[in-house]
């Protein structure tokens, strides 16, 4: 019969980490012109993925601050096309860095590269751009210490 239904741990298990969703995003992001109306609508859902496998096992947060997978996102959302850059893009992000809070490392590599990335969210507009400057600000006043944490490590490299 009928259309089986996947628990989110089925999930979790059948996809195998949080690694091989990162090519997806790469994927979507390349999409010819064609298919480019689904980049928007699929970004967000591998996103919110990646947050299911976060909530899940904490090895999972273990894999993604291991391979610097916040790092590998951030490059890999700079490659998407400004049609992909939505709302929804932003509150898949925003629901991935509630996940990851309690870790301060990934939280600090997602503020710093993905959140950050400026020039990412403005190929979304005025509509991507103020709620991301809300998030930011939620976020500096709720979390002072990372802001300095973030600081820090973005001059360290600079210089």
């Amino acid at each position: 019969g009928g259309a089986a239904v996947l628990s989110p741990s089925d999930v979790r298990t059948s996809l195998g980490g949080p690694l091989p969703l990162l090519p997806l995003i790469d994927q979507l992001g390349q999409l010819g012109p064609a298919s480019l109306s689904a980049a928007p609508a699929l970004l967000p859902t591998v996103v919110h993925a990646l947050t299911t496998l976060m909530r899940g096992d904490s090895i999972y947060q273990v894999e993604l601050e291991r391979t610097f997978a916040a790092g590998m996102l951030g490059h890999l959302l700079l490659r998407c096309p400004a049609a992909a850059v939505t709302g929804d893009l932003l509150a898949s992000f925003i629901a991935l860095e509630a996940a990851l809070e309690p870790n301060e490392q990934l939280s600090d590599q997602l503020l710093l590269h993905v959140f950050l990335r400026l020039g990412l969210w403005a190929k979304g507009g005025e509509e991507v751009l103020t709620p991301l400057m809300r998030q930011l600000y939620r976020m500096a006043g709720e979390r002072p210490d990372q802001w300095m944490r973030v600081e820090g490590t973005s001059r360290s490299r600079l210089t």
